[in-house]
């Protein structure tokens, strides 16, 4: 997988996440997500931003050997086959993920409020620990809705375009287009319950 991404990407600049730039062109690689349970001890993700946008992105988790690719305006894909995101409706019959701050402590935008709310509103809230991870089970279906209030923009950055090119409306927590601009945040769903789950959130952050 990551010789063939490689070879899709000649002539592209490669930059480790440690190395994360400003410049047009970027890729970060996470070969180590380093979760609070190390849940996904090796989880590699990407990107490729031209022009300031996401073109290209995927996300491989070897625990199951599965490979989550999206390119831009081209769908996405789940080891080759096409990804559709969920078609809940309903908030109420909706199953979420979500994830928190290394600082819960400390953070006063540690996301229990907005937790405990959408807890009594949905079916259920799941946390895996990868932001990766849950933006690409959104787009796989697995999960209808996602958030979170505190990421780097490595963390969303591959993920979103995936959920974005399986269907998902992907922007920061308040709702904003702009996901790579810190401090990063993410809300993705369908378009209905995106537009059910942002206010939420403007509910709780008020």
């Amino acid at each position: 997988m990551i010789i063939d991404f490689h070879a899709h990407l000649y002539g592209k600049r490669f930059i480790p996440e440690a190395f994360f730039s400003e410049s047009a062109k970027k890729w970060a690689e996470k070969a180590d997500d380093r979760t609070p349970e190390m849940i996904m001890p090796k989880l590699l993700d990407g990107f490729v931003d031209e022009d300031g946008e996401l073109y290209l992105g995927a996300v491989y988790d070897p625990m199951k050997d599965e490979c989550f690719s999206a390119q831009r305006n081209l769908g996405a894909k789940l080891n080759g086959k096409t990804l559709q995101v969920a078609q809940t409706g309903d908030l109420t019959s909706s199953l979420l993920t979500t994830g928190f701050p290394y600082d819960i402590r400390s953070n006063p935008n540690n996301n229990l409020d907005q937790h405990a709310r959408f807890a009594l509103l949905s079916q259920g809230v799941r946390r895996l620990g990868s932001a990766a991870l849950d933006l690409c089970y959104v787009a796989a279906g697995r999960f209808d809705g996602y958030w979170e209030l505190s990421l780097e923009r490595w963390d969303l950055a591959a993920g979103a375009l995936i959920a974005s090119e399986a269907g998902a409306m992907v922007t920061a927590a308040d709702g904003d287009s702009d996901l790579l601009t810190q401090p990063c945040s993410v809300l993705a769903a369908n378009p209905t319950l995106h537009a059910q789950m942002l206010a939420v959130l403007q509910e709780t952050q008020t």
